[in-house]
């Protein structure tokens, strides 16, 4: 994958620049990596070659710094018996982090600029939240796997792009998921219906979901970690012969009346959390043959009328 293979076309590239530079410094924006590399690319090889071998002539005990074209040759900190004393241990250990840190963050944002370019759309004047970016990549800067990287990605370029939608508690929760969960919340949102603004799980026939399904023991664990509701497990929806309600799976749509006055449809189900939502809008859903028409005999048999729109 090559994260700079994109056109940048839209104000939402533009404005994720700004975000990233302004939090995390303008060296550590991508774009600008790019453009500093491009100029100064040959520089720094020659640099970088010629301090490794002054290293390689004068020995380990001294220290080789360059900075701004200045080159400094110090003694190390060095105790009993050549050994590097702590001070020397603890710069390196923490510059060892922190050089991992910054390898995450570069991936992450890089991940954004790719997202926020397939987006392509006008950004919302509104400045995104501060402490929601620092937030961000406080929680993000120890995540080293590439697919957790990618979500992360998507998720700043989507608060850049329209700021107030993934709120610092889908944050946390992402913080602590580990990448078999997440796979795991990726293949239950495959049967995620929505009705009217939110969304469910139907555990129908066609559902390993369900209680019993195959599938169970993974419902129960996206139940714990908040984001399939803990304590429903039936969904209720008041319905009309007048008004209806609208059900929705990708491109597949109907609309649901009862067939005289008032009625509460009753299905097998629970509703997304939240948190679950939020971050059900990072995922592309392909539909599971059967399902939704199996959800939508189910409605038929229990006496209310399905009628396809849109």
């Amino acid at each position: 994958m090559n994260p700079l293979d994109f056109d940048i076309k839209s104000s939402t590239v533009e404005k994720l620049i700004d975000v990233v530079a302004a939090a995390i410094g303008k060296l550590s924006a991508p774009y600008l990596l790019r453009k500093i590399a491009a100029a100064k690319g040959q520089e720094i090889l020659q640099i970088s070659e010629s301090i490794e071998k002054a290293r390689d002539a004068i020995g380990k005990e001294f220290k080789i710094q360059y900075d701004g074209g200045n080159i400094t040759i110090t003694a190390k900190d060095v105790g009993p018996n050549g050994v590097e004393g702590t001070d020397s241990r603890i710069d390196d250990r923490l510059r060892t982090i922190e050089t991992e840190r910054q390898k995450n963050l570069d991936r992450i944002t890089l991940f954004a600029l790719r997202e926020a370019a397939r987006i392509a759309t006008s950004a919302a004047q509104a400045p995104i939240d501060k402490d929601w970016t620092n937030r961000f990549f406080s929680m993000s800067q120890d995540v080293s796997n590439e697919q957790m990287q990618e979500v992360w990605g998507k998720i700043l370029a989507g608060e850049v792009n329209r700021p107030g939608s993934f709120s610092l508690r889908s944050l946390k929760l992402l913080r602590n998921l580990s990448q078999q969960e997440a796979e795991s919340f990726r293949q239950i949102v495959q049967y995620g219906i929505k009705v009217e603004d939110c969304s469910y799980i139907f555990a129908n026939e066609a559902c390993p979901y369900r209680q019993g399904g195959s599938m169970w023991n993974e419902a129960l664990l996206m139940r714990e970690l908040g984001l399939l509701s803990e304590s429903i497990f039936f969904v209720t929806i008041p319905c009309s012969n007048e008004t209806s309600v609208k059900l929705r799976y990708e491109e597949k749509q109907f609309e649901v009346l009862a067939k005289v006055g008032k009625a509460d449809l009753r299905l097998n189900g629970y509703p997304l959390t939240a948190i679950g939502r939020e971050l059900s809008r990072l995922i592309e859903v392909a539909p599971v043959t059967g399902y939704f028409d199996c959800l939508k005999a189910d409605i038929e048999k229990k006496g209310f009328i399905c009628r396809t729109y849109g």
